[in-house]
């Protein structure tokens, strides 16, 4: 909708960034955070871009995103090679004029190996200050200006967070650019929320597989909607320790098998299904305690 009035994004002036931040910290409507989950990466328009970076300084409340660059390096370990996939080559920051006036966080997407997305790094070490995710940051930036103290998610070992998706994709409130900055909206709908503000359109392949949508994507801006929805409720997830879920797999495994020689065909096949419900039971609690296991291997 708003393409087809301004043209293509990528070729818009960064002063309609500029407007849209002004037009929603309105006296009566301020948002608390304004995330623009946009890569504002080099300059472009001096003008543009200078309209951007005063409107963010001016309110303060603007969060905007950076990109890892990662590579895959092996380093010798004794008699073997460790593979790290995510070591950091480098950053690319917003346009030096927008990140010294707004906070930053990276926004890339961490697949899985069926694509989906369940995980994603909390930070980055980049030699200074660590970079942290996107979601985080604007989570980070709304619990200090409300005087609350942010709290980081668990990570695994190799620090990463598991997100647990609150809503499927359209379940958050969406307003189209071009109808906030027209002033279709009483700037009290604004008021002391959140504003995430990104891409809604398939072309800019911004869509990822989550896993609480089965065969359908989400939108990016609204997997850092989740994100930052989940962290505002406390919730993540990790992975249980997979010496623990294994012995505990072979162990039932093993008493299943054991069993079956004892019971008939048909009394096995009932057991063997009440087995595998009660552990899809204890994985669905399991999940909602903030531990995750892969409950389709016992199954399996």
């Amino acid at each position: 909708q708003s393409e087809a009035e301004y043209g293509y994004f990528t070729d818009w002036t960064r002063a309609r960034a500029a407007e849209l931040v002004d037009v929603l910290t309105q006296p009566e409507g301020k948002p608390v955070v304004i995330g623009f989950d946009i890569n504002f990466i080099a300059d472009r328009d001096p003008e543009g871009d200078a309209a951007f970076a005063k409107a963010a300084a001016d309110h303060g409340n603007v969060v905007t995103a950076s990109h890892a660059v990662f590579s895959t390096t092996q380093e010798a370990q004794e008699e073997t090679y460790e593979t790290d996939r995510l070591h950091l080559k480098f950053m690319e920051y917003p346009y030096d004029a927008l990140r010294r006036v707004s906070s930053h966080g990276y926004t890339n997407a961490m697949l899985d190996k069926d694509n989906y997305v369940r995980r994603s790094l909390l930070k980055v070490e980049t030699g200074d200050e660590p970079e942290y995710h996107f979601a985080y940051e604007v989570y980070k930036n709304y619990m200090e200006q409300i005087g609350r103290e942010p709290e980081e998610p668990e990570t695994d070992e190799n620090g990463m967070f598991g997100i647990r998706y609150i809503a499927p994709p359209e379940s958050y409130e969406e307003y189209p650019w071009k109808e906030v900055v027209d002033g279709k909206y009483d700037p009290r709908v604004f008021q002391d929320s959140i504003v995430l503000v990104g891409a809604y359109m398939p072309g800019l392949q911004d869509s990822f597989y989550v896993p609480i949508a089965r065969g359908s994507q989400m939108y990016g801006v609204e997997a850092h909607a989740n994100i930052v929805d989940s962290l505002l409720r406390g919730y993540s997830y990790k992975m249980a320790p997979q010496n623990i879920v294994t012995a505990v797999n072979l162990l039932l495994c093993m008493t299943f098998f054991l069993l079956l020689r004892k019971i008939s065909p048909v009394v096995g096949i009932v057991v063997g299904a009440l087995l595998a419900i009660g552990y899809l039971a204890v994985a669905t609690w399991l999940y909602s305690e903030g531990w995750y296991i892969y409950p389709v291997a016992f199954v399996l």
